[in-house]
């Protein structure tokens, strides 16, 4: 009886190990970010589609968004630079982990801090949510 429960015990632990976030590499993270700010500043969105995780990118039509972003970066203006501000990694059990990076982003009209969450996806690092936010 004493076996049977220590090999429950084992393969409890085993399958709760297997249901564990992947870690994430931040560095990646920061590049998908930072790639996303310059396609957003320059105004290349069929570049940032491309970092959008496929829900992103379908939650919205394609051209809309595009719309939104492009009547954004019109007020704002170009980005001249910007500064990361903050990054948690969330490897939270049972859930799928994510990175979440703040930066403050210089405009040519105004400062914006703008977050990034970014997930692992098909084996590329890809924007799963943009909050954009004028000060």
């Amino acid at each position: 009886m004493k076996k049977i429960i220590v090999l429950i015990l084992i393969a409890g632990t085993q399958l709760l190990s297997s249901c564990g976030s992947e870690k994430l590499d931040m560095a990646e993270a920061k590049k998908t970010a930072e790639s996303a700010i310059n396609y957003m500043g320059n105004k290349k969105f069929d570049d940032l589609y491309n970092l959008y995780t496929n829900d992103f990118a379908h939650s919205e039509r394609k051209e809309v968004r595009e719309a939104k972003i492009n009547e954004i970066i019109t007020v704002i203006g170009a980005v001249e630079n910007y500064t990361l501000i903050d990054s948690v990694a969330q490897d939270n059990f049972g859930e799928e982990s994510n990175i979440l990076l703040t930066y403050q982003v210089k405009h040519a009209n105004l400062t914006s801090k703008e977050l990034f969450t970014i997930i692992l996806e098909d084996g590329k690092y890809l924007i799963a949510k943009i909050d954009i936010q004028g000060k």
